[in-house]
């Protein structure tokens, strides 16, 4: 079925079914979440389970730090607590040796948790003192997306690759901020294998992001945040086990704001290397050549910040150069005005077509081929308001940008609340030929971004739905997840 078929914005009823037995909506009492849900077969029933972050208000402790939901029916296979809010996306590796995958994940006041996959038992943490401030007291601070290394230590259990970083309670503008990290921990006890600072002495908030999975692989990571400058890196693992950050090559370097979003790396001009797109806090992005490190072309929007990954898709042109489609958010953080997806040429940079919106989210989009005419369609969670009972309401809603057709439409239902943060998950979760989408969202008293003057804290609660896509080959997708498949954000 093609899209132009469709009047714009009006549900697409035959791409999915909303009602039938095989999709849930879940609630979670006390729970909000800014993680993206992955998924993974925990239960060994054949379909995969999901897996997200979350927790309660900021620096408290939650009950619900990680969740682990059935695949099948969206009930809690396990739960596990946490000191503060569990932000990072889930990566996993079998850790303890019995065929399931374990789960290992991040956040605030140096949360960073490896639990049995099965069970939820915890099988180690990297901090665990009580108390709101102690990890930052004793010089921690927020994990993020980690990566998954070859066995560095030689006990037979892949390793992590975390960076560590981030003041949040130092003001905007406030010049001194503790250096930010980068670590190798042991993936069978979470110790310390090695660590170094950032070598300008900046924050960090960024992912790291392999190249390659040789057992010394190059990895690219960045400092800096919403109002310090930064550096944008390359690395090899070695390096940083010697301790020898200083040694990293410099791709990139910004003004006034630093690197946030992790890259995309896809190969743009066909010569077999890997080449990055990087969005900035300065609101400015670029296509970076994997081999000669030159920045090929840059595209920014005058008083916006980015903080969303990049989409990398064939998406304009019918041609075989990759489009980049990003969001520019204008105002500052946390007081955004409204917020601008923009479809760049691939080839040059150039923008080809703009999609206003009202409000802004850090949530990351999908691309895929949904109508299987060729060119990929992007699916965001969006912001929305309407009136309800003569009330200004926030809801979310997923939005599909066919550029094919040059318009765009709604993907299932509203839901009155908002997805400020969390990306959706889109993959075959039955592995039986069918698509499923899952994605969340929270009650929220405002469309606006949390934390501007005229946010008001809401009621904790988080909202999980699946739906299916009907008639859509699971391989018609490009990319299923935040940061991609096993978070090495690879196009």
């Amino acid at each position: 079925m093609k899209f132009k078929s469709i009047l714009a914005v009006t549900l697409l009823a035959s791409l999915f079914s909303c009602n039938s037995n095989k999709d849930w909506d879940i609630e979670i009492p006390e729970a909000i979440s800014a993680s993206s849900p992955v998924a993974v077969d925990l239960n060994d029933d054949g379909i995969k389970d999901i897996v997200m972050g979350a927790g309660g208000q900021e620096w408290a402790e939650t009950q619900n730090g990680i969740l682990a939901l059935n695949g099948a029916d969206g009930s809690v296979l396990w739960k596990a607590p946490a000191r503060n809010q569990i932000v990072g996306t889930a990566v996993f590796a079998d850790l303890n040796g019995d065929k399931t995958p374990d789960v290992i994940i991040g956040g605030r006041s140096a949360e960073l948790q490896a639990r049995n996959g099965k069970t939820g038992e915890l099988l180690w943490e990297i901090y665990s003192k009580k108390g709101m401030f102690s990890a930052r007291a004793d010089g921690w601070f927020n994990f993020y997306n980690v990566q998954i290394l070859p066995d560095q230590d030689q006990d037979g259990v892949s390793d992590i690759l975390a960076s560590n970083g981030g003041d949040a309670i130092i003001p905007p503008g406030m010049k001194d901020r503790p250096a930010g990290k980068l670590f190798i921990f042991s993936g069978k006890t979470g110790r310390i294998i090695a660590n170094d600072e950032m070598p300008d002495k900046q924050e960090t908030y960024f992912s790291p992001i392999l190249l390659d999975d040789s057992n010394d692989p190059q990895f690219i990571f960045g400092s800096g945040g919403e109002s310090k400058a930064g550096h944008l890196y390359l690395c090899k693992l070695s390096d940083l086990k010697n301790k020898n950050l200083a040694k990293s090559t410099i791709l990139d370097s910004t003004i006034n704001k630093g690197y946030v979003s992790p890259p995309i790396l896809a190969d743009f001009n066909s010569d077999g290397k890997k080449d990055i797109v990087v969005c900035t806090a300065e609101g400015k992005v670029k296509l970076i050549d994997g081999k000669s490190l030159k920045v090929v072309w840059e595209q920014s929007q005058e008083g916006t910040e980015m903080y969303a990954q990049a989409g990398i898709g064939h998406f304009y042109g019918n041609d075989k150069t990759l489009d980049v489609m990003v969001t520019f958010a204008k105002g500052t953080y946390p007081d955004y005005s409204s917020t601008e997806r923009v479809l760049l040429d691939g080839k040059t940079g150039k923008v080809v077509k703009s999609f206003p919106d009202k409000y802004f989210t850090y949530s990351s989009p999908l691309v895929v081929d949904l109508d299987n005419n060729g060119t990929d369609e992007v699916i965001f969670n969006t912001v929305k308001d309407t009136l309800l009972n003569g009330k200004e309401r926030s809801y979310y809603q997923l939005t599909v940008y066919d550029f094919a057709n040059n318009t765009t439409q709604i993907l299932d239902k509203k839901h009155i609340g908002g997805c400020f943060a969390s990306t959706p998950w889109l993959g075959d979760l039955k592995n039986n030929g069918t698509l499923s989408l899952i994605y969340s969202g929270s009650p929220a008293t405002s469309p606006f971004f949390p934390g501007n003057t005229t946010f008001e804290r809401p009621e904790l609660k988080l909202f999980v739905h699946k739906i299916t896509l009907k008639d859509v080959n699971p391989k018609s997708v490009k990319l299923g997840q935040y940061m991609g498949l096993e978070g090495k954000s690879w196009y």
